[in-house]
């Protein structure tokens, strides 16, 4: 039956399940993450940082940064659930200033993530520069934000 139906039938039923909520994710290539073949243990997880950015952009000594990013995660079954790993590294003047973690379990889709991250009383004027790294299962990904203190 399925063959059956004609490109404008698919498209209509496609346009239809998109209506109702449903969403289309890429079909998964027979390639593991890290371009073997894959050998069927089927936990294969892909995240990607989509983008960061700081809130405020510039901040006064003893403010406080909210470190936000958006990421996607892929799994190989809709239902699974993974760990995801987030990291935040806060540098100024080439010196780590701050290293920032936090765990979740999270499943298929989208995701926001805010970490606030309070400077001391002094802080050094200037550039900051933040590193935010997130892991699950074996992919990761990893962008840079930055802030300026007054």
């Amino acid at each position: 039956m399925w063959k059956a139906m004609g490109r404008t039938a698919w498209v209509a039923v496609a346009v239809a399940l998109l209506a109702s909520g449903c969403e289309f994710l890429e079909d998964w290539d027979t390639h593991g993450l890290d371009g073997s073949h894959d050998d069927g243990s089927h936990d294969q997880v892909r995240v990607t940082i989509l983008w960061v950015k700081p809130m405020p952009a510039v901040v006064g000594a003893g403010g406080r940064v909210n470190l936000q990013a958006r990421c996607t995660l892929r799994t190989r079954f809709p239902a699974q659930q993974v760990l995801v790993k987030a990291r935040r590294q806060v540098f100024t003047g080439g010196h780590l200033m701050a290293d920032l973690h936090n765990e979740v379990w999270r499943g298929r889709g989208t995701y926001d993530s805010s970490v606030p991250f309070f400077l001391p009383m002094p802080a050094p004027i200037g550039w900051y520069r933040v590193v935010t790294t997130m892991t699950a299962g074996g992919s990761s990904s990893q962008k840079t934000m930055q802030f300026r203190v007054h």
